[in-house]
């Protein structure tokens, strides 16, 4: 991992309030009520989000229903792994660490509206 990339990541997680972490190019964090992973790949951040608690079978009603607009234009895939609902995508490579941080957000609070069951 680059200089740059650990730097960035660095930022993401003190905006994130969870600083100190062990930074490699695979992490995974179980943060209540979020799951993320987050991977280094050709100096871009690849970043997975899912609820951990959260059970959904049915992935078409999601995928209706968000749009890269909502994500600062970064596409979205979304993904079922054992009845949990993953949303992932690769940051652009100019991106940073406060950008990361908002996708995080971003990424939570689309998730949230799955916990609570919200219809858009």
């Amino acid at each position: 991992m680059d200089l740059r990339i650990t730097r960035h990541l660095e930022t993401f997680f003190q905006l994130q309030n969870r600083w100190p972490v062990k930074l490699d190019d695979q992490m995974e964090y179980h943060w209540a009520p979020y799951g993320l992973m987050l991977e280094v790949k050709d100096e871009r951040l690849l970043m997975t989000s899912w609820l951990l608690e959260t059970q959904v079978n049915d992935l078409k009603h999601w995928v209706e229903h968000w749009h890269p607009r909502a994500f600062m234009g970064v596409p979205q895939r979304l993904f079922i792994i054992k009845h949990k609902l993953m949303i992932s995508c690769l940051c652009p490579k100019t991106s940073e660490g406060r950008d990361w941080y908002k996708m995080i957000q971003l990424q939570q609070q689309f998730l949230s509206k799955v916990s609570r069951g919200s219809q858009f």
